[in-house]
């Protein structure tokens, strides 16, 4: 039964970092999905770039949920990404409704990941 949370846990964080892919669609989608213009070509590049790299992860982690070797990488990685999208943004502060929320299904992605975390060193 463990194993099976623990899987459901690291595909539900996966799902949440998989999610900003559909940034790499345009500027415009970016624009409305963290509610801030998008100036210039460069900084559309950068953010598509990132959605791109989400994805990625995001990916990965759905994919490893399935492996129980792989377990440990996709928990490592969501950790990685979604602490330091909190840390930056409590750091620098003046973030939008937007990005608040963004803090906010992060930090349930954490605690998916803290759970399947205790879980698996049981």
């Amino acid at each position: 039964m463990a194993a099976l949370v623990i899987k459901f846990l690291i595909f539900g964080a996966g799902l949440i970092n998989f999610a900003p892919i559909f940034g790499l669609i345009s500027r415009r989608q970016l624009e409305r999905m963290y509610q801030s213009p998008i100036g210039g070509a460069d900084l559309s590049i950068m953010m598509r770039h990132r959605a791109a790299l989400f994805g990625i992860i995001g990916g990965f982690m759905l994919y490893a949920a399935f492996y129980e070797d792989l377990h440990f990488a996709a928990i490592l990685m969501g950790f990685a990404a979604m602490l330091s999208y909190i840390a930056l943004a409590v750091l620098t502060g003046g973030y939008n409704a937007a990005l608040r929320t963004v803090i906010r299904i992060d930090a349930v992605g954490i605690g998916f990941l803290v759970l399947a975390s205790l879980l698996k060193l049981l």
